[in-house]
């Protein structure tokens, strides 16, 4: 009797043991991967750095021509085919050190806009991409392992990888926000402008990219002057009833505009309505987020803030 019920209690920690485990799907190759492999690209650019949990090292490749970068396209295109099980379950307490992050990014000149890229991370065994979407495989990192001679190579000491650009495909895996990789919003009720007020009236998508109507009206007594350059309209999430900041997405240009503009003035009374693009943080999940729209008013710098949600 004894035996019977030993045997019944370890197939039943099997059994749970099966159930609490990450679940993972037919080998196929990578969807993400699969779309920059057959662009008509005349330049190539490629990062790759690795944390070790103290030290973010980073190898970037530049290549110009296509010419010049022959062997370097090789070893991309065979990084393209990495085939894996898709795995749902997946949390950031399987990361296990070192981590890498490969960026790869293809444009038809050097000095163009950028064309198409793609961001991955790995650690332990799994491939995290952009969308947060995890793979088990065994992808060749070798051939970006070691720099050319026109390279060059950093160090940085990191705390931990919140904040960190080159990893932020770890800030949201397996459909949810992994708040222990975001940073939370440093926001203070004094930078926030007063007399303006920013509203989002529309969500919609357009060349890929999620585009946000905004309308702000000048309420006060100074005029405003905001900027809708990329660097000055920050993108936050929230999370938990809490604010957190984004990153940009790795594969894409800081020089992306994030719409076009020649009045970049708010005078009192004034009312406008503009398209905003958040297309530098990459495709956003589904949530709620807020635009912060970055000028000057009253001899200081402060923003508007206009909140949406993406379904």
């Amino acid at each position: 009797m004894f035996r019977k019920i030993l045997a019944l209690v370890l197939a039943a920690a099997v059994l749970f043991s099966m159930c609490s485990c990450m679940k993972t799907g037919p080998k196929t190759r990578i969807p993400e991967l699969e779309h920059i492999e057959d662009l008509d690209a005349g330049y190539y650019y490629v990062s790759f750095s690795s944390y070790d949990g103290e030290t973010l090292n980073g190898i970037s490749f530049h290549q110009n021509l296509l010419d010049e970068a022959k062997a370097l396209i090789k070893n991309v295109e065979r990084f393209l085919k990495t085939e894996g099980r898709k795995v749902t379950g997946w949390t950031t307490d399987n990361i296990k050190y070192p981590v890498y992050s490969l960026t790869i990014e293809t444009r038809l000149a050097s000095n163009s806009d950028r064309d198409e890229g793609v961001t991955v991370i790995y650690s332990n065994g799994y491939l995290i991409t952009q969308s947060g979407t995890v793979y088990k495989c065994d992808p060749d990192f070798k051939p970006f392992m070691k720099a050319d001679d026109n390279d060059y190579t950093y160090e940085t000491e990191l705390d931990d990888l919140s904040g960190a650009r080159a990893f932020s495909p770890l800030a949201y895996t397996d459909s949810k926000w992994n708040k222990d990789m975001l940073l939370e919003s440093s926001l203070d009720k004094n930078e926030i402008v007063q007399g303006v007020e920013a509203e989002a009236l529309d969500v919609y998508e357009e060349d890929g990219f999620q585009m946000v109507r905004v309308s702000m009206t000048n309420n006060g007594t100074e005029k405003w002057n905001y900027d809708d350059r990329s660097i000055f309209v920050g993108l936050e999430v929230k999370v938990g009833g809490k604010w957190y900041h984004l990153y940009h997405d790795p594969s894409i240009e800081d020089t992306f505009t994030t719409v076009l503009s020649a009045n970049c003035v708010l005078q009192p009374g004034e009312d406008i309505c503009k398209d905003f693009c958040p297309g530098l943080y990459g495709k956003l999940h589904p949530g709620e987020y807020r635009l912060l729209i970055w000028g000057r008013g009253n001899g200081a710098y402060n923003c508007a803030i206009a909140e949406f949600k993406v379904k």
